[in-house]
């Protein structure tokens, strides 16, 4: 393919995806990807078959080595979990029991466990909600956001040493990028919580466009096999 059309075909893409575009985020956005495509060792080769794939498994990671680390910051400061419930909880004030578990997509068992640890530790505390007298009201104190600064401190230490070495306007590139997708799935998710995930797919995505997805998707894996299996 000739320069030209790849750049123009590749800007055609970039303004596709995005609602508004310029001249030099897509530059900042064509560069980078350039640079990813030369260093393409990712997951020591064991790429998955398409682009969708290699995103998802890439986010999951860096979530995964972030979340390592972090606990490797905190030893036995607190829990990760317990850190990100206290955190919600001091920035909402006051909240009900289910708001901050729901914000957090995790079982309703488990987000009770860990608000019970820091109301028993005395991180948090809870009231009768009176606008509703079947929930209650967690809000933390004086002794939980005491701990919450301390461990932003800690925080730091994995948050200088993935992302410090990466240019503020690739950051900021990354975050414009991805902050949709956050917004998005969160209020799917919270919504849909309940339904089964091809129910969800259905309703976000379409039959056509999933049918079509899962037939690009099968030509991926007979090339994906093809490259993978041994030479005879």
């Amino acid at each position: 393919m000739k320069p030209i059309v790849e750049l123009i075909t590749e800007w055609d893409t970039y303004a596709s995806a995005h609602s508004e575009v310029n001249v030099e985020e897509f530059c900042k956005y064509y560069l980078a990807k350039k640079e990813a495509l030369e260093k393409r060792n990712l997951f020591a080769g064991m790429l998955p078959p398409d682009t969708d794939s290699v995103l998802a498994k890439l986010l999951g990671r860096i979530a995964a080595i972030y979340g390592t680390y972090s606990k490797m910051a905190l030893r036995d400061k607190l829990e990760l979990d317990a850190f990100y419930f206290l955190n919600s909880i001091y920035h909402r004030r006051e909240s009900q029991k289910k708001d901050i578990i729901q914000f957090h997509f995790v079982e309703q068992s488990t987000g009770m466990d860990i608000l019970r640890r820091l109301l028993l530790a005395g991180y948090i505390k809870e009231r009768e909600d009176p606008a509703d007298k079947r929930a209650k009201l967690v809000s933390i104190t004086t002794k939980g956001e005491k701990l919450l600064l301390e461990v932003y401190q800690l925080l730091l230490k994995p948050t200088l040493l993935m992302f410090r070495p990466i240019p503020d306007s690739e950051k900021q590139l990354l975050i414009d990028m991805l902050s949709p997708l956050e917004v998005k799935h969160g209020e799917i998710l919270a919504k849909n919580r309940n339904k089964r995930l091809d129910d969800i797919l259905l309703q976000e995505v379409g039959e056509q466009e999933i049918h079509k997805a899962y037939s690009d998707f099968s030509e991926q894996i007979k090339e994906f096999v093809k490259h993978k299996s041994p030479s005879k």
